[in-house]
């Protein structure tokens, strides 16, 4: 091994990964994930299939990424190095682990709760399934459409809109409420009339990035996810796409990418200005700061035509749409951490 390369791996040996846990994954994943991403890259590159294994798994090693990763985020163009220099699945496990406090967890993995504690900062009528079936009943009287929502699903899995006057003429509305009763039923809420060019079906977010260091936020990325024509989530594994926004200005800064394709779409978005980016700026900032013992989140913002309005906040979260588009030579997102860690 030449010094370069165990500078590197020495670096990775003491970088507090969560070694068992990604060891586990390299041993489950050689079967499931290994052998379909390695040939998606042989295809890509026309290289030996073996040399192709054996850089994925020391990428791996080295970096904490997952094979879809590795793949997806272009590590087969990219040096060693450079790889180092981006969020993985396993470097973000041990800064969660590390900085985020998983008594507190418990508030991100379920709806109800989520929805409690961050009232302040919703402002849209819910109620939770489990409740009293005369309860619900009223709450639907008051709302014309609603969303529901698995209390403590993700990837927008099990989503589906209905409207109110249709749940309550049903035959047997008390068993309909009992096979939903790990749900939270929500009024719908709308994009605001420039979300809403983006994509009409869905409510399109911005995923915003944070890490707190005491009581100031730093933002670490934003973009915009806009939701596939007809769905009505805009979760990128459900068809949608993702444009990186600018900090400053607010603007879009790149063409739509879907992490199923990897190409750009037949629309660009470059230098469309996000409405109300002050205020969204703020808004994200006092978010965070609600539960400060989380200190590395991502958070999905809605600009509804209600106001701003926080979706969901994730103690755990993808790295791949926050960083596809990034070119072969420019640094991910950790090196963007740094200094903050």
């Amino acid at each position: 091994m030449d010094p370069k390369m165990r500078k590197i791996v020495s670096k990775a040996l003491n970088a507090n990964y969560h070694i068992g846990a990604l060891s586990l994954y390299l041993m489950k994943s050689c079967r499931s994930q290994l052998s379909p991403m390695s040939k998606k890259v042989q295809n890509e590159t026309g290289e030996n299939i073996i040399s192709v294994k054996a850089k994925m798994m020391m990428s791996a090693f080295v970096t904490g990424c997952t094979f879809e990763e590795y793949y997806y985020l272009q590590f087969y163009r990219r040096t060693l190095k450079n790889q180092n220099t981006y969020f993985t699945t396993f470097y973000n496990s041990s800064i969660q682990s590390k900085y985020n406090d998983y008594d507190q967890k418990d508030v991100f993995l379920d709806k109800a709760k989520f929805n409690q504690k961050y009232r302040q900062f919703r402002k849209i009528p819910w109620i939770s399934m489990d409740s009293d079936i005369g309860e619900i009943a009223d709450f639907l009287h008051l709302v014309d459409e609603v969303i529901l929502k698995p209390r403590k699903g993700d990837s927008g899995k099990g989503i589906f809109v209905a409207k109110s006057s249709e749940i309550l003429a049903n035959a047997d509305f008390e068993s309909w409420v009992a096979m939903h009763r790990d749900y939270i039923c929500e009024k719908r809420i709308y994009n605001s009339p420039e979300m809403n060019l983006l994509n009409s079906t869905s409510l399109n977010t911005l995923r915003v990035i944070t890490f707190l260091t005491g009581m100031t936020c730093n933002i670490i990325w934003t973009g915009v996810r806009i939701g596939k024509p007809g769905e009505i989530v805009d979760n990128i594994s459900a068809g949608g796409v993702c444009c990186p926004i600018d900090l400053t200005s607010g603007k879009i800064i790149g063409n739509p990418l879907a992490k199923k394709s990897t190409v750009e779409l037949d629309y660009r978005l470059v230098g469309t200005q996000i409405p109300d980016w002050k205020e969204v700026l703020k808004f994200i900032k006092d978010i965070a700061l609600v539960t400060p013992s989380m200190r590395f989140m991502a958070w999905d913002i809605a600009i509804s035509s209600e106001g701003l309005v926080v979706i969901e906040g994730n103690h755990s979260f993808g790295n791949t749409v926050c960083q596809i588009h990034q070119g072969t030579d420019d640094d991910g997102l950790r090196a963007v951490m740094k200094k903050y860690l």
